[in-house]
């Protein structure tokens, strides 16, 4: 789950949050729904907000991080745009994942927000795809990644066996790169993986090529920052 910084909202939201209206009105105008999506989008570098897939390559929709219904959801931040995110739609059955895999469960003490908080840092990668909370964490702090991962189905086969391919394939290339004698182009490719293009799209799974990259990547990510 890639940490994020939320942008300002858009301005056909205001409308929607100066009076009050049904989510399902707003849904289906097209102008301000798609404009909003949109901005979601590029705030999170086109990846899904939870698994980190493509959202150029997955179906995805408005996600409400604390719902709107059930007995943890709240109807007053419907148009927050802080409580807004970009989900895929996920798989389906068993592999259902993501905002539809999520629906109203929703715990405010243990659900990670990826826009509030350094969340790619709570959760850690196997090269087997598997996803848990990172060994260094305190208690509470475990409990918070494995609640999330359960909730949101993370770690179900089809997210594993996907981000067990991009691993493979992307330990392949580096090895490729040193048995080629062009060690140096590694850090070439950590900039592909961890650094988003010119129309600002990131290479899916994110944190999983960040974490294999290790060191070389934060090092990247500083000077992008600064």
């Amino acid at each position: 789950m890639r940490a994020y910084r939320k942008h300002q909202p858009p301005a056909e939201l205001g409308a929607w949050q100066a009076n009050v209206h049904d989510w399902r009105d707003f849904a289906q105008d097209a102008a301000s729904y798609t404009t909003v999506k949109a901005a979601l989008m590029a705030e999170q570098q086109q990846l899904c907000c939870y698994c980190e897939w493509s959202l150029v390559r997955e179906p995805c929709h408005i996600e409400h991080l604390q719902p709107r219904h059930g007995p943890d959801g709240d109807s007053s931040r419907t148009f927050e745009y802080t409580n807004l995110a970009c989900s895929c739609n996920g798989g389906s059955g068993t592999n259902r994942h993501c905002g539809h895999h999520k629906g109203d469960v929703y715990d405010r003490v243990r659900f990670i927000i990826p826009s509030a908080e350094n969340s790619d840092r709570l959760l850690v990668y196997t090269m087997e795809g598997h996803v848990g909370s990172a060994s260094n964490l305190n208690a509470a702090d475990q409990e918070r990644g494995r609640y999330t991962i359960r909730v949101l189905n993370l770690d179900c086969p089809r997210l594993a066996n996907m981000r067990r391919s991009h691993a493979n394939g992307l330990m392949d290339t580096i090895q490729g790169l040193i048995d080629a004698d062009a060690a140096d182009q590694i850090g070439d490719l950590a900039l592909f993986y961890v650094t988003a293009d010119a129309q600002g799209r990131l290479q899916p799974f994110f944190s999983l090529s960040r974490q294999i990259f290790g060191a070389r990547a934060d090092a990247i990510l500083e000077q992008v920052e600064d």
